[in-house]
């Protein structure tokens, strides 16, 4: 059977896209904005010394952006059907997240950057939540949009959806935002937050077709 290709909208396509973006950001403000004012002072740097060293891109801040964007392409690469699972793995994702950023907080280990001061990158740190770094938000929810969106896709979709994933998750290190283990982190959790909300099988009732 052939892959999905990109597809115009439908109203049951666009109905279920604005009801997941509800559903998604009535479990992502809380979970990210209220763990930060509930946790402990203490936390730790989730990173490896190598990390620290690496530099910081200000280009990459264009691919890290690239996630807004994203929550655009499961209205043209999914079912309805498929759709409304977002909503509920968001939440799950968001949930889960929310659990570690309470109980185990996190900072930055990268030195201060010199010399960039008032760039996009600044920009984003000042309005962004510090602490919420493990696991990685950000690639959480851009994982559960490719896996989700890769499943029926075509293959040259599939790809174009992962080389992106890659390349936004990468973003994260070099604008100083995560550290690898954030990215592993958010990678599983965006894995385990769609596979556990797969809907449940049923076995065939007997003396039924």
């Amino acid at each position: 059977m052939s892959g999905r290709s990109w597809q115009r909208p439908g109203g049951a396509e666009w109905q279920a896209w604005f009801r997941f973006l509800l559903v998604f950001y009535a479990g992502f403000f809380p979970a990210y904005f209220l763990p930060p004012l509930l946790a402990g002072p203490d936390a730790f740097v989730p990173a490896f010394a190598w990390e620290l060293a690496m530099p910081r891109l200000e280009w990459a801040v264009l691919a890290y952006l690239s996630i807004v964007p994203a929550f655009l392409v499961p209205l043209f690469l999914m079912t309805a059907d498929d759709i409304r699972r977002l909503g509920p793995a968001s939440v799950l994702c968001s949930a889960i997240a929310a659990l570690f950023f309470l109980l185990l907080p996190t900072r930055m280990g990268y030195p201060n950057d010199q010399g960039t001061e008032g760039t996009l990158v600044d920009l984003i740190r000042a309005i962004d939540v510090q602490g919420n770094l493990f696991p990685s938000l950000h690639v959480a929810f851009g994982t559960l949009i490719v896996i989700a969106c890769a499943r029926r896709a075509t293959r040259r979709i599939q790809a174009a959806l992962f080389t992106w994933l890659f390349a936004m998750s990468i973003s994260t290190l070099l604008t100083h935002q995560h550290h690898v283990v954030d990215l592993a982190g958010g990678a599983l959790l965006g894995v385990a937050s769609w596979l556990l909300c797969r809907p449940a099988q049923t076995s065939p009732q007997p003396g039924k077709d």
